[in-house]
């Protein structure tokens, strides 16, 4: 199933790991976009918390779920909510899923026509729509992500090789043969107008010497 692109638009948490209160990363744009700061600012808690809303079950109780909590701050209820656009979805493409680990956990998927599903089958439901292998009562496996798995480098990982499991290496496969394709045409284009220059040249040449 051709899904279209996914765009990520706002970010919120609270209570979760360097944030002990609310914070919003909204703005995000088509493209590149830049999240610039000094060492400890809490751009790595950005992106586990997108991790997080994607990917971990809200009623894990894994080591790697109540690392989420903040120091220091006892009773802590990590909450994150991601908004994002999936194209190609009848009725508009605007999301919403929000979670809520180890204090009264919850997961909440807002679709665009305003329905809300909740609790488990927010996130069997989220899956579906961003094309996850089969769910488990865990968190997604990297095998499971798709080409999500490839995309998400944190900090320390640039050199590590990613874990590509079968969906993400159809998916680089199909980029590559477009790339290719795309490289193709561009080639014979600036051959074909390479040429034409040179069609050019030697009519202008012809022409000035019978002048």
């Amino acid at each position: 199933e051709d899904r279209g692109p996914v765009r990520l638009r706002a970010l919120e948490l609270d209570q979760f790991k360097k944030f002990d209160r609310p914070v919003r990363l909204g703005g995000i744009a088509d493209g590149l976009n830049l999240v610039a700061g000094p060492n400890e600012m809490g751009k790595s808690t950005l992106l586990a918390a997108m991790q997080a809303a994607l990917f971990e079950r809200h009623r894990s109780t894994a080591q790697a779920v109540k690392d989420l909590e903040p120091v220091g701050v006892a009773g802590a209820a990590p909450w994150v909510a991601l908004d994002f656009e999936l194209a190609g979805k009848p009725g508009g493409a605007a999301h919403r899923i929000e979670k809520r680990f180890l204090r009264r956990p919850t997961a909440s998927l807002t679709l665009p026509d305003g329905r809300r599903v909740e609790g488990d089958a927010a996130e069997e439901t989220l899956h579906q729509l961003l094309g996850f292998g089969p769910s488990a009562r865990r968190r997604v496996a990297a095998e499971g992500q798709g080409i999500w798995s490839v995309l998400w480098v944190g900090q320390g990982e640039a050199l590590r090789q990613p874990e590509i499991g079968p969906g993400a290496r159809l998916t680089l496969q199909a980029c590559l043969v477009l790339a290719q394709r795309a490289f193709a045409v561009a080639m014979v284009r600036l051959v074909i107008d390479d040429d034409d220059v040179l069609q050019r040249q030697k009519v202008a040449a012809s022409a000035l010497q019978h002048r």
